[in-house]
Order: C-alpha cells, then structure tokens, then sequence
C-alpha cells in the first residue's frame, strides 16, 4: 500500500494512543505512527496498581529459537514460560536492520532514532516510510527513563555482561551520536549518579598512565570516590556490599563469556549474581527503582555462530529472568519486561547437513553442544598463532568433542586463514557436518522479537520499539515531554540575554560552556552534572551536554533557575 494512502489510517493509530503525550517537537508522533502496531496497557488505576519497580531485561541479540533451543538445553521450562508474550518492530530510523544502541534508545527514550545514536534524535536521512525529523530535534539529548526515576526520587541500577559504556547500558545512561566513544560514555556514566552500577570496563575509568585506556588524563575514580561510591571488582567483594551506591566493574573490558568464565574470570560475578545484588540493594528505596539487566554476549555468541557460547549465555539469562520473576511475583509492585533488541546470526533448529535428515531427536540437538567446553574464541587462542591441521584435530576433539578426518582440519584451518579477522567465526563451516543448527550470517537480522512480561502496567500485542519505552515511562508515571523539557534546555531560547560560550574558544571538542546572565556567571563541564561558580561548586540533576553536529548546547532547567537566582520550583515530570 501507498504511503500516502496510510495517512489516515496512522493519523487514527496515533490519535487513540495521544495519552502517551510524545508530541516531542511535532516528531515523535510521527515516528510512533509509522511504526505503530495493536497496544494495550492495562489500566495503572482502579482493579491494576501502578507499579512501583520496574525491572527491564534485554537479550541482547536473542531471536525466538535462541529460547527454543535453550529450553531443550535446559531439560525443563524456561523462566520466561509462564510469563505473558507480545512482539516488538525493531527497525532503526535509518534501516531495516537496527543495531543495539537506536534499539536500546527507543527502550530509554520512547523515541526511534538512527544507528549507532545513544539516546539522542536521528538524522535526517530515514527509511522511506518514515517523516524526516524536524531540524530542532536532529542530535538533541531525548531524557531516558532512568533519569525521569532518578527524578522521581526512585533508585536506579544497571547490571551488564559487557562494558558498562556498551550500546545497550549506554543508552540509558549516556547521550551520544556514536556509541564508538567509550571514554566519553564513561564521563556521562559516572556522572549520572546511578546508585548500582554493575559490569565491565575498569579500563576506561582511569588514564593510561595508570594502567587504563583513558587518553584525556582524567581518573574517573576520584569522582566516584567523592560521590561515595563502593567499587568492587571481584564477586566476592560484591557479595559483602549490604547497602549504598556501588560502582562495580569487575574486568578491564567485559566480563568473561559465561561458558569460559571458570577459566578466565572466576572471580567475576554472574548474572543471576548481579541481578539477584542490584534487586537487593534497590529495593531498600521506598520510593521503589527502575533496573535494566542485559544478557549482554548472547548478540556475541551469535555473530560468531557460536552455539555453545550462547547456550551457556542463554541458560545464566534465564536464571537472571528466575530471579527477577521471583522478587516480582513475591513483591506484586513491579513490572518485569524481558525483551531483545534485536536477533542476530539467523539461528535455525534444523540445517541441511546428515544430523537434520529424518525424525530429529532431543540428543541429535544437545549432545554436540554438552560437549563443548569452551567458546570458540578461546578454542581459536588454544590452537596458538600458527595451528597445523593435526593441532586443529586435537583441539576439535579435546574441548568440542568433534573428531575431524586430516582433510577436513585442513579446510577449517583454509577457512581460519580466509577468515583471518574474526577466526572464531569458522564455526558455522563446521555447524552443517556436526550440529543440527543452522546460521544465515554473522550480522543481525530485522524480525520481530518477543518481549515478555510479568506484574501492573504490563504492554501486549505487537508493538513498535518506542511504544516499549512509552509503557514504561507510564508505568513509572513519567511524562516524557516533560521530563525532556526539564533535563535539556537550550539556554539562547529559555534566556534571549543570556551569553553562551564555549571553551577553549575555537577548539573542535569543546570541554566547557560558560552562562552569563547580568553579572552572574557559571561554567558547565560537558558531559558532567556539575556547575561552578567561583569557588562554589553545585551538583545538577542531570548532564550538561553539546551537539557538535549542530552546535548546540543543552543544559538543565535547573541551571537557569540557579543562573538567575530564581526561587521558581521546577516542573513536575509525572503527568496530570
């Protein structure tokens, strides 16, 4: 059908749902309307209560036969089974195919915007169904449901596999048109005043000269010091933390795979372990929280083909999901949603090599993988740098249980040599002769993914992307046009007489925007939640922020009260 044709139809989808108020300059009702499908949320008031907590868990990269084969792995029902099922549209502004930070952002923000963007407006190029979005929203900082709960009064948490300043943790934490800028994801992050912080990434907090991967010279964990953060870095550190903020970063980089974490990072906590913590420690806030966990190497698993590696992701996600689910029904305040972002690999239970001939049996399914014992990445550093087809032999049969002839090492180590970049990958070579799995690619793929969800407030049906993070700003009680109107104010258009200035003067990356209004003035490091006046140093309720692409910059309504010395109390962020 015609797009043109469609218009009154999505001028209908977007009209029933104008409670959710995303009328965010004019845009996001454009984009919610072309990607809208059937939505119902029950009814916060009356027989449902509104949530209290909300607990967000993501798959990342975990299509639907990612559950399917885990169940068979598991021998019994998964966590997810008994929960309540709906369908997420995944696409990115800009594409078909979306990758984990506009799919994360449309979690955080209830708004769709372009790959590779943390939780900021996409660019102008978008799909052909879509709207273009008006210049005035095109790289601005879109506020995240975390920071409307941390308004709120709520505590906050995030507990990950990966690094923290990873696309999905990012998201919620951090605004940025490339989620490649680690070090700059990680200012935001520390600066947002998160009360559990759980993952990886030590490496970005501290400056080379200290061991870390930091080239500005900043030592992120004084800041941390002074807010009074606890820093675990091992599991059993973790474990004896009872109470307070914590900033834990357990490995450099991220954390192990989980089938090589006995190996490699066992005194790494798991999942189950950081979310079963962060629940604990949150739940203490009367006010209630919001958590986001994320099965972060599931999406890695899969671009390598890997199916043991995502198995044992699979398995300790589902007992993340049981220890969520648990605290949720024993709480009866919290709605739980476990959603992907997107599928990666294109797995398929079924292939067209001999194992998927005739009837398939549960043991034709799971045996081969029982008998791999690490991920093919580590299989792949056990070779050794120059591997002879009869150490490919031994290897195979020692830590995956494959028996190859001499000529088929000698086409896996051809296809490790041809595939020289990412050697690990060559599992899919070997997938069709020795699993009953099949892969399409190492990439993701654009279908429809599952969310579940369990406890008030719970969203059904086939939803866009956005709609995800719109039910839970609503089950938080968030007003998200408010809450953007709050966090990011372009100081020239609240102020016509205030003086913007950005230093050092000239400079490509600007570090600081210095306000005056009459003869009061203040500096804002970017990035940060910090202003300085003179010798007195002030704690903002959310980020300073620049739009290199369009030269703006972003600040805090509260900044301008504080500029102008007004005693005007800020505007609440809940709806009417």
């Amino acid at each position: 059908m015609r797009v043109f044709r469609r218009k009154a139809v999505w001028t209908m989808v977007f009209r029933r749902w104008e409670s959710f108020s995303w009328r965010l300059i004019g845009f996001a009702a454009a984009v919610i309307a072309a990607g809208a499908g059937a939505l119902a949320v029950e009814n916060p008031v009356g027989e449902v209560p509104q949530p209290k907590n909300v607990i967000l868990m993501v798959a990342d990269g975990c299509g639907i036969e990612a559950y399917t084969l885990t169940r068979w792995m598991k021998g019994k029902e998964l966590a997810v089974d008994s929960l309540e099922v709906a369908l997420v549209k995944t696409h990115s502004t800009d594409s078909v195919i979306t990758d984990s930070a506009p799919a994360a952002s449309a979690y955080a923000t209830g708004v769709r915007t372009s790959n590779g963007f943390l939780s900021v407006g996409p660019q102008a190029k978008v799909l052909s169904v879509l709207t273009p979005p008006p210049e005035d929203l095109q790289y601005r900082p879109l506020a995240t449901v975390l920071e409307g709960a941390k308004l709120l009064g709520k505590a906050t948490g995030i507990a990950v596999t990966c690094r923290v300043t990873h696309a999905t943790p990012a998201a919620f934490m951090a605004h940025l048109p490339r989620r490649d800028d680690e070090q700059d994801l990680m200012i935001q992050v520390v600066h947002q005043n998160v009360d559990v912080v759980l993952g990886g990434g030590r490496e970005l907090l501290l400056p080379t000269s200290a061991g870390g991967k930091r080239t500005d010279g900043r030592d992120l964990t004084k800041v941390l010091k002074a807010r009074g953060y606890q820093t675990p870095q091992t599991r059993q550190e973790l474990a004896k933390i009872s109470g307070g903020k914590v900033f834990g970063l357990f490995a450099p980089g991220h954390l192990a795979p989980e089938i090589d974490r006995p190996q490699l990072g066992p005194d790494e906590p798991t999942l189950e372990e950081m979310t079963r913590k962060a629940i604990e420690l949150l739940k203490a806030d009367p006010d209630g929280f919001f958590l986001m966990i994320e099965g972060s190497q599931i999406d890695w698993a899969c671009h390598a083909n890997d199916p043991a590696y995502l198995v044992h992701e699979m398995l300790m996600f589902d007992r993340a999901v049981g220890a969520a689910a648990e605290f949720a029904r024993q709480d009866g305040q919290t709605l739980l949603i476990v959603v992907s972002d997107h599928a990666t690999g294109g797995l398929s239970i079924g292939n067209t090599g001999p194992l998927s001939k005739g009837n398939l049996t549960v043991e034709t399914v799971v045996e081969p993988l029982r008998r791999m014992k690490c991920s093919a990445t580590l299989l792949w550093k056990t070779l050794g740098k120059d591997p002879t087809p009869e150490r490919i032999q031994t290897v195979l049969q020692e830590e995956w249980g494959i028996k190859t002839t001499p000529e088929e090492a000698g086409e896996v180590l051809a296809e490790v040599k041809r595939a020289s970049k990412n050697p690990q990958n060559v599992f899919t070579f070997l997938s069709t002769r020795y699993t009953a799995l099949g892969w399409t690619t190492h990439n993701h793929t654009g279908g429809d993914v599952a969310l579940f969800t369990l406890g008030p407030g719970r969203p059904k049906g086939v939803l866009a992307s956005p709609q995800v993070g719109q039910c839970i700003a609503q089950a938080l009680g968030i007003d998200l046009d408010k809450l953007n109107q709050r966090l990011f104010v372009e100081p020239g258009k609240a102020l016509p007489d205030v003086k913007v200035e950005l230093l050092p003067e000239g400079a490509k990356t600007p570090q600081i925007v210095r306000l005056q209004a009459g003869q009061k003035r203040v500096e804002l490091p970017l990035q940060e939640n910090v202003l300085n006046n003179g010798d007195r140093s002030v704690e903002l309720e959310g980020l300073c922020l620049y739009a290199s692409q369009t030269k703006r910059v972003y600040v805090p309504l509260q900044v301008l009260r504080l500029l102008t010395d007004s005693q005007e109390p800020l505007p609440k962020i809940t709806k009417e």
